[in-house]
């Protein structure tokens, strides 16, 4: 367990970057600077405790430690540089309480956030933290006036090497400890070349010796930037969302559907948390990627994991010193370890899409949204020159996807219903039922089992109709998506189905052998079925 927390530890070490960044722009000194470091600490020890807490509606309940999130940044970066830091708290604060309000209404909004939209979220993370750890890697570290570091590029090679060796060729005990071993070996090559060549240790980050000091200002509110925070609090709800539907995936090898209380638990958690940070009057946090793409990678799922990681931040920010150690991890070593975990990640959201099947106006909101947020990266001059209401509001390239997905999926879903109907003579040849719930489930993304049980369903309903129905006589079939659940009912004139499955059938190449053998099927491929005179109700969970 300590390895694994251990290497949790090391990874979500690059995210304290974030903190240093808001105290840069607003101006602190290095008292001050450190302080706000201490107080980050413990404010992800906090929220990663909520998280895996679990209890009375509270947390997830799954190992899903929490960072610091890069979609609040550019507010509070505009807001540090004009007001200070209470102004960044006074931000914070509003996000917090605004996904405090999400989780209430995350199951009456359910059909605006699909699970293709979650997929989504997931996929474009993977991306963005992948991304970042190539930015890091390329650059040696350098990023907020560190410097590039020396021999990066062979420290790099060593943390790859060692990680991937462990997690592909290594056994069990090696792979759950690949992070941990990429790490240790990568800090002690950037230690030892620089001996090696005749120079000196690299200097460790200068921070002085101090307790715990809050608070460090008073919180106030620039109203112009909160339409920022706004949509970074969608944003991290959605990341949340995502995180929480990875875990379930991870923990139940028969996942099936999202487990919205799980993810309002979840939320709820995540919202408490940014509101702490904000009291404490640092950055707003998020569940972490990168530590579910570990967790998967590993295969050390425990949530008794994620409390030692609340823990350990707890005890690395309230003792003096300690944030010493962390912050002397190399940032392109840790880089090098996101990136891996960050493979992991993209894999995790190509599956949840992969898994539905979908009409064109899914995918083009998933299409679109994915073009429009990667575009953000590679054209920042353009969204750097919008204005100020719209550049609050696309921040970063997870917001941008975020908003083109809702948007769109809002939009597109005008004209559509979740009920489909056919109707038809008994005698007449019967209409195409496979077609009918294709696309019933591609317009309303359902998973590709559903689908293929919905058309074998419909399929066995089609042949109990032409056998009890009387000869011209209506026919009809109703499909209805209740929720999570997919209705078909068939309804005719003419007999009703025989209590007893196999009465009277001697073959099944006759109409009581053949109505047996349909009802057999029936019961197998539904979840629940319904009987009523001349009528029959098939129930699907998706």
């Amino acid at each position: 367990m300590l390895v694994a927390v251990l290497q949790h530890m090391g990874l979500m070490s690059i995210i304290l970057i974030f903190p240093l960044l808001v105290a840069d722009a607003a101006g602190l000194d290095l008292v001050t600077t450190a302080r706000l470091v201490t107080l980050s600490l413990v404010a992800i020890g906090l929220a990663t405790f909520l998280q895996c807490l679990g209890w009375r509606g509270i947390g997830s309940g799954f190992l899903l430690p929490v960072v610091f999130s890069a979609a609040y940044l550019p507010p509070l970066l505009a807001a540090a540089k004009g007001g200070g830091l209470g102004a960044a708290a006074g931000l914070i604060m509003v996000a917090g309480l605004t996904q405090i309000l999400l989780s209430r209404l995350l199951f009456r909004i359910r059909r605006l956030l699909p699970p293709e939209i979650m997929g989504l979220v997931v996929l474009q993370i993977g991306i963005t933290l992948g991304l970042i750890a190539v930015r890091l890697m390329l650059t040696g570290g350098d990023v907020a006036g560190r410097g590039r570091a020396d021999f990066y590029g062979v420290t790099i090679g060593v943390t790859l090497a060692l990680t991937v060796g462990a997690a592909v060729w290594g056994g069990l005990g090696w792979r759950r400890a690949a992070m941990l071993l990429g790490m240790a070996g990568g800090t002690a090559t950037h230690l030892l070349l620089p001996l090696l060549a005749g120079g000196a240790l690299p200097a460790a980050p200068p921070l002085p010796l101090e307790w715990v000091v809050w608070p460090l200002a008073a919180p106030s509110l620039d109203l112009v930037l909160v339409p920022g925070v706004l949509v970074g609090a969608v944003a991290c709800t959605l990341r949340a969302a995502g995180d929480i539907v990875v875990s379930q995936q991870a923990v139940d090898p028969r996942w099936r559907r999202p487990d919205f209380e799980t993810i309002r638990a979840g939320v709820l958690a995540d919202g408490l948390g940014t509101l702490v940070a904000g009291l404490l009057g640092t950055v707003g946090v998020n569940t972490y990627s990168a530590s579910v793409g570990l967790a998967r990678a590993t295969g050390v799922l425990s949530r008794r994991v994620g409390f030692g990681i609340a823990a350990g931040w707890l005890l690395v920010g309230l003792v003096p010193g300690s944030a010493r150690l962390l912050l002397a991890i190399p940032l392109h070593v840790v880089a090098a370890c996101l990136f891996f975990a960050a493979t992991h990640i993209v894999l995790a959201g190509m599956g949840i899409l992969t898994q539905r099947v979908l009409d064109t106006r899914r995918i083009l909101v998933i299409g679109a949204a994915l073009i429009l947020g990667l575009s953000f990266d590679a054209m920042p001059g353009f969204y750097a020159d919008l204005p100020d209401f719209a550049r609050g509001l696309v921040s970063s390239s997870l917001a941008l996807s975020v908003v083109v997905a809702l948007a769109l999926n809002a939009v597109l879903q005008i004209g559509t219903a979740p009920r489909s109907r056919v109707d038809w003579q008994a005698g007449d040849p019967a209409p195409d039922l496979a077609a009918l719930t294709e696309g019933a489930a591609r317009g309303w993304g359902l998973r590709a089992d559903t689908a293929t049980r919905m058309a074998m369903v419909a399929g066995e309903l089609g042949e109990v109709a032409a056998l009890l129905a009387a000869p011209g006589t209506p026919l009809r079939l109703d499909l209805a998506l209740l929720g999570t659940t997919v209705r078909l009912t068939l309804a005719w004139q003419g007999e009703a189905l025989p209590e007893a499955p196999w009465q009277g059938a001697e073959s099944l190449e006759e109409a009581p052998g053949a109505i047996a053998l349909a009802r057999r099927l029936l019961e197998h491929l539904a979840d629940r079925t319904q009987l009523a005179p001349g009528r029959i109700t098939a129930e699907i969970e998706d």
